[in-house]
């Protein structure tokens, strides 16, 4: 699917819609994530002397192969996609897209569905909610403190007249 994204997909439709770049970008964040962390299991195997450390020397190079590659080309797609669109814009929908991604790649990689009990799943839950509401949320916040007037697509028409509720 990256590789259509790449490919196919991003040189034709990539400048005019802002899914594209940020479902390249999410996509390759979801390996980026959980190689870091697979560096850090096999890291601790290499340290140890344990006698698979050849086995975890040849993956945490893969791994950081994989990390390297994927944080180049996550690079390259954010700044195609700073040029094309508002940054605020491009990074509040990246911020909800690529922590999605990357909490569902962690948790299909290391099974980590499998020890998580109802208080855990609850919390879960309430903090998915705070990432993909919390851009909103700060928008109207700074809006406010700022004291800000409204684009002019939300004003109201001058010449409209309130209905008469008397």
């Amino acid at each position: 699917m990256l590789l259509l994204l790449i490919f196919w997909i991003a040189p034709a439709h990539g400048p005019t819609n802002i899914m594209v770049y940020i479902s390249i970008c999410s996509l390759l964040g979801s390996f980026t994530v959980p190689s870091t962390k697979g560096i850090g299991l096999a890291a601790q195997d290499i340290f140890h002397n344990n006698p698979s450390s050849q086995r975890s020397l040849c993956l945490c190079l893969v791994l950081l192969a994989v990390l390297g590659c994927s944080i180049i080309v996550q690079f390259r797609y954010i700044n195609k996609a700073l040029e094309c669109f508002d940054s605020s814009v491009f990074g509040a929908i990246y911020y909800v897209v690529f922590t999605t991604l990357v909490l569902l790649a962690s948790a299909i990689l290391f099974r980590e569905w499998s020890n998580v009990g109802l208080v855990d799943f609850l919390g879960l839950c309430s903090a998915e909610d705070s990432v993909t509401c919390e851009p909103d949320r700060f928008c109207c916040v700074r809006f406010i403190m700022n004291d800000a007037e409204l684009p002019a697509s939300k004003q109201l028409n001058p010449d409209h007249e309130l209905p008469d509720t008397r």
